[in-house]
C-alpha cells in the first residue's frame, strides 16, 4: 500500500508471485498491477526426506514402498506451500495415494519424519544439515538443475526420473 514512488522495496519469496495468486480467489495486491520483480536473490533447493529407516533408496523404490503401504501422509510446512504443491505432484506423477498434513512450519514435518509419524517431507536443504549428519533422514533427491554441494552424491528431481517436480 505504499505510494508508487520507486522508494520502497519489499523483499519476499515466489509465493506472493506465483502461489498466492493461484491459491486465492481475491489478495490485497494485483500482481500484475501493483509489483514490478526486480532480481532474484537466492535459489534454495527442497529436499525429498525420508526417515532412515524407510527401505527406499531412491524415488523408485519409495514409489514402490508406498504401493505396499496403507494411510501414509506427507507433510509441508503448510497448505499452498512449495512442499504442498510438490506433494501433490509426487503423488500425481507417481500414481500414489498419501495424506496431506501441513503442519506450522519445516521443522515440526521434520521432526514427524523422524519420529514415523509422516513418510516424507520437502525441508529446504541448509534447515536439515543436523540431521542429515546424525544420519535420522535420508535424502532422495533434491530440486534444482544441479546436485547441491554439500550432498554431491544426491540427485536431481530431474535425474531421478521425477523432472515436473524440479522446483525450489
Amino acid at each position: 500500500k505504499s505510494a508508487a514512488d520507486g522508494h520502497t522495496l519489499l523483499f519476499t519469496n515466489d509465493a506472493t508471485f506465483v502461489g498466492n495468486p493461484a491459491l486465492y480467489p481475491t489478495l490485497p495486491y494485483n500482481m500484475q498491477r501493483d509489483l514490478v520483480p526486480v532480481a532474484p536473490v537466492t535459489y534454495v533447493a527442497l529436499a525429498l526426506a525420508i526417515n532412515a529407516s524407510v527401505p527406499a533408496k531412491d524415488l523408485n523404490e519409495l514409489v514402490a514402498y508406498i504401493k505396499t503401504q496403507k494411510s501414509l501422509g506427507y507433510g509441508s510446512f503448510g497448505a499452498g506451500s512449495q512442499p504442498h504443491i510438490m506433494g501433490e505432484m509426487f503423488k500425481k506423477i507417481a500414481g500414489v495415494d498419501l495424506v496431506h498434513v501441513p503442519y506450522k512450519g519445516a521443522g515440526p514435518a521434520t521432526a514427524d519424519v523422524m519420529g514415523g509419524q509422516i513418510l516424507f517431507t520437502f525441508p529446504a536443504f541448509p534447515t536439515i544439515m543436523g540431521q542429515l549428519n546424525s544420519g535420522k533422514l535420508r535424502l532422495l533427491a533434491v530440486s534444482g538443475d544441479k546436485r547441491v554441494p554439500a550432498a554431491p552424491q544426491v540427485p536431481t528431481m530431474t535425474e531421478a526420473g521425477f523432472k515436473d517436480m524440479d522446483m525450489g
